[in-house]
């Protein structure tokens, strides 16, 4: 096993906030692979930690022992058109989940503002989006697969391993890698957004309107100022009138704001 485990890696989060030396990072594609990474870890006393994408802003996937990177486990294995259910390996990426999810007519209830995450990460670290009717990602997850440290894989539901199931939604990986989800997603819609620029008193004032005029209200507070930009979206049947544009949205609205912010 120690054959493909790389010694010498550098793991950084998406922040570059914290990195660590594992003594061994594996790139598993298969449950037996992971399970082996396990077997060998207990022979040689390794503690292992799991990441996906590194987005957590902590320093929760560090370690000096074994780092499971789960990326490469990202493959589809069913999809319940009649149940609006999507079942996948869990170092798969909400950004390439939500493209086939897309082709089939379906879509996740529910998303946060970065989609660059893996599910296994997500649903493990409470990631959520807007809407005071809405749960975060994992109140949408129908069943999972949990694979321990003793090597066992356990079905987790609410109808089989109830308990454990409800403290693996939102574990941290403390309770052992997740491997395969099912979702509850829904028939594909669209959005109807509304920006507009606001006092940050003034949403605070008026915070239980703004957040019932709406499905999914939130602002983002513009630092340094009494500013921010709020944001309003429901659920529409009107026909798409404005498109996705790279350069506001990606030069203009992530880069260019970075750039800004380094410069105060």
């Amino acid at each position: 096993m120690a054959e493909w485990g790389v010694k010498g890696y550098v793991f950084r989060n998406w922040a570059e906030t914290f990195a660590c030396a594992p003594e061994l990072y594996f790139t598993p594609k298969t449950k037996e692979d992971v399970r082996q990474i396990l077997e060998q870890a207990k022979r040689e006393g390794k503690t292992v930690r799991v990441t996906g994408n590194g987005y957590s802003p902590s320093d929760i996937c560090c370690t000096d022992g074994y780092l499971i990177d789960m990326r490469r486990m990202d493959s589809i294995i069913h999809v319940d058109k009649s149940k609006c259910q999507v079942t996948v390996e869990a170092g798969m990426q909400i950004t390439k989940l939500n493209m086939l999810l897309e082709n089939e007519g379906m879509a996740l209830s529910v998303l946060g503002a970065v989609s660059e995450v893996t599910i296994g990460g997500a649903i493990s670290t409470g990631y959520h989006g807007t809407g005071a009717n809405y749960g975060i990602l994992s109140s949408y997850i129908v069943d999972l697969e949990l694979l321990t440290a003793s090597g066992e894989v356990m079905p987790l539901s609410h109808a089989q391993n109830e308990d454990i199931f409800k403290a693996a939604i939102l574990s941290l990986g403390a309770l052992g890698i997740i491997l395969t989800v099912t979702l509850q997603c829904e028939p594909a819609f669209k959005l109807e957004k509304h920006d507009f620029p606001l006092t940050l008193d003034d949403v605070l004032e008026n915070l239980e309107t703004h957040v019932s005029s709406s499905e999914h209200f939130r602002f983002a507070w513009v630092p340094y100022t009494g500013h921010v930009l709020a944001s309003h979206q429901s659920r529409t049947n009107k026909p798409i009138s404005v498109k996705a544009s790279w350069f506001w949205d990606t030069a203009v609205g992530y880069h260019l704001l970075e750039f800004l912010l380094w410069l105060r």
